[in-house]
Parts: structure tokens; sequence; C-alpha cells
């Protein structure tokens, strides 16, 4: 059921899912930015560590959960070959470098937030959803980035751009 907002029109349109107690995962606080990469590795190291992982209880109103930034960064944005030496580097630490790809990142509105129904045969697990039209632009998107060309080039056949090494079978 739509608890706030709207469905989904639009490419850049995702909807929140909440569970069936208006919560969601971990993993979706650190995606909407409301819990830091440091505490969510450190609470996965400690649940599997078998140790009792420290619950937070955070409340957010849904205008306040809607009106979250967001930003589309799609994989292949993240590489660069800048020496044209056929091996591409991974620029996600640098911080300048991410700072001009997020700027060029598009722009996602969570119009809707939506929970299961009572008697739901079905549900999703509590996380961000996006639409068809999304999903189709990211596949093109990286189907069609330099990145995906360069690996696909016939004298990269067998090499991994990532290294420079060829790729090996077991």
């Amino acid at each position: 059921e739509l608890v706030k907002g709207t469905w989904p029109t639009e490419k850049h349109h995702i909807v929140l899912v909440l569970d069936k107690n208006n919560e969601i995962t971990d993993i979706t606080m650190h995606a909407l930015g409301l819990a830091t990469t440091d505490k969510l590795i450190n609470d996965t190291i400690a649940a599997q560590r078998g140790e009792q992982v420290q619950q937070t209880d955070a409340s957010y109103t849904y205008e306040e959960i809607m009106a979250i930034p967001l930003k589309l960064i799609c994989s292949p944005d993240y590489y660069v070959d800048s020496d044209k030496d056929g091996v591409w580097e991974d620029i996600s630490k640098n911080k300048d470098s991410m700072d001009v790809i997020i700027s060029k990142g598009i722009d996602l509105e969570i119009c809707g937030i939506i929970r299961p129904i009572e008697d739901a045969k079905t549900t999703l697990p509590a996380a961000l959803y996006y639409t068809h039209s999304l999903a189709e632009y990211i596949i093109d998107y990286t189907n069609n980035s330099d990145i995906a060309k360069a690996q696909r080039l016939e004298e990269n056949k067998n090499k991994d751009i990532f290294t420079g090494l060829p790729f090996t079978v077991d």
C-alpha cells in the first residue's frame, strides 16, 4: 500500500519499501545516508563474531525521508584509464574525482513510501526500489561506457582491464 507520496512515473523516481512494522534495514539506512559505512562494517563484523550489535532506534518522518537528496552513480563512472595504458583504475577513493562524478550523477527522487498490505501473499524486503526504465538506462549506460567498450575490444578478449593481466582458467 502507498503510505505517502505517489507511485513512480518517471525514470528518476524511486520508492522506499518499509516492512510491516514501518522499519527499514541498516543497509537501506546506509543507502539513504542515515548510517555511516563504519557503523555498518562494525555491526557486520560484530554479528559475524556472535557479539551483541548495538541497535539504533532512529525515527524519521515520511517527509524527512522523501526530502533526502540521492544521486545515481553507475559503476563505470568509478573507473578511468588516465594514462591510456589499457588498465582502468578505481578512483572511488579520490575525493576530488568523486565530487566531480557525484555532481554529474542522476538526481533520484523518493516519490513514494510503500509497505506490504496486511494479508499480502508475498512481500518485498524493506529497501529502495527503482523503475524498469531506470534499470534499462543503467544497462544501456553501462554497455555503452568506455570501460565496457574497452573490455570488448578483440585485443582485450583475454585480458583483465583492471589489472592488465590475462584471464586464467582453472
